[in-house]
């Protein structure tokens, strides 16, 4: 799959983008969060959801979502009353950190069920959560590389993320959302990482 097959394939709805953008930028501004790379584990305990490694599952299910080649699989727990997000602790440090930002994106943008499309919005969650754009611009990054160092995300991610940030250095203006974020990295850093 060449670059742009890749780029629409990726593509979502543009109403979506700014939706998903903004979730984000209320998650960040709800927990304070004030520093770069973020911790999207501590983000999901912060929200009081739960995380609990595939060793820890039980055989069956286990099993179920090794099969289904997944990194990650949330749901809602009405005895705990609390969403749990199962995860591989294994592989990339990055991955994982993706897997989870993905699990929250799905979590919060009220996902019921698994679609293509669900799993596309929770994929920009989780890339956007890692590297908003605004924060993109404030760290300098020249290429996708920096943005995957400064940001701790795998080179896939960050390929993504630099596109989006090059295509928004071209848009004469900046949403509100945007200047929230911007705000919080100029205001007292709390060192999230």
């Amino acid at each position: 799959m060449n670059k742009q097959d890749y780029l629409d394939y990726l593509s979502l709805p543009t109403k979506l983008y700014n939706e998903i953008e903004e979730n984000v930028a209320d998650l960040l501004v709800q927990l304070n969060i004030r520093s770069y790379p973020v911790n999207p584990m501590q983000i999901a305990l912060s929200l009081g959801y739960e995380l609990v490694p595939f060793c820890e599952m039980n055989k069956e299910a286990k099993q179920i979502l090794v099969k289904k080649d997944v990194d990650g699989i949330s749901h809602y727990n009405p005895d705990q009353k609390t969403f749990v997000i199962y995860y591989r602790p294994d592989g990339m440090k990055e991955r994982l950190r993706f897997t989870i930002g993905h699990e929250i994106g799905h979590i919060r943008m009220g996902h019921r069920g698994e679609s293509e499309l669900a799993r596309r919005i929770a994929d920009y969650y989780s890339a956007y959560l890692l590297a908003p754009t605004p924060w993109i611009y404030n760290a300098g990054c020249d290429d996708y590389t920096d943005v995957a160092n400064t940001f701790f995300v795998s080179e896939p991610c960050a390929m993504r993320c630099f596109t989006r940030y090059e295509k928004w250095r071209n848009i004469p203006f900046i949403k509100s959302y945007e200047i929230t974020l911007i705000s919080l990295l100029s205001q007292k850093k709390c060192g999230c990482r």
